[in-house]
């Protein structure tokens, strides 16, 4: 059975793991297994925020002038709308959580690991406009029992599988 999932994300990679539409909780140990290396060149950004439904609970941070955003949401929701100015994201966790993200300003995106406070390593995906400034930083979160079981994995392998810095882009790719 686990083969037969494993060659079943393995041939739904250049769609997204989320394309599958299978429960993100009930196949993550099983998809952070192993992922597929990517080709060289922009990622489309829906692809791309998709595959973070798999890290589980994350610290949203946006540091605007004056002011920090923190709060705890997943990436198990998104959807995405057309807008005049182009496509807007959104991820949702019930009514206690909700982040629209501006898809045309986000040119990529980094993977970052940074010690926190009391000596804990963080894991860090930024989001990123056409001048490197961070435009939302998605925080791996750690509960009291620590980060949710294979997170910390999977942040690694899509690390690995994108690079320490991927560009982004609103045009989708088939394959």
């Amino acid at each position: 059975m686990v083969a037969l999932l494993l060659l079943v994300l393995a041939l739904s990679a250049p769609f997204g793991v989320a394309s599958l539409g299978l429960p993100s909780r009930a196949v993550a140990s099983i998809s952070r297994a192993s992922l597929p290396v990517m080709a060289a060149g922009p990622v489309g950004i829906r692809r791309f925020l998709g595959d973070l439904e798999f890290l589980g609970p994350c610290r949203f941070v946006v540091q605007g002038n004056g002011a920090i955003l923190e709060a705890v949401g997943a990436f198990d929701d998104l959807r995405v709308s057309n807008t005049p100015n182009g496509m807007l994201a959104t991820v949702s966790v019930e009514k206690d959580f909700e982040c629209h993200i501006k898809t045309w300003q986000v040119k990529a995106a980094t993977f970052v690991t940074k010690e926190g406070a009391e000596g804990k390593q963080l894991y860090i995906v930024r989001l990123l406009d056409a001048d490197d400034t961070s435009l939302l930083s998605v925080i791996l979160h750690s509960g009291s029992d620590g980060y949710e079981e294979g997170a910390v994995e999977f942040w690694n392998q899509l690390k690995d599988r994108f690079g320490e810095k991927v560009e982004l882009t609103t045009i989708e790719k088939e394959a």
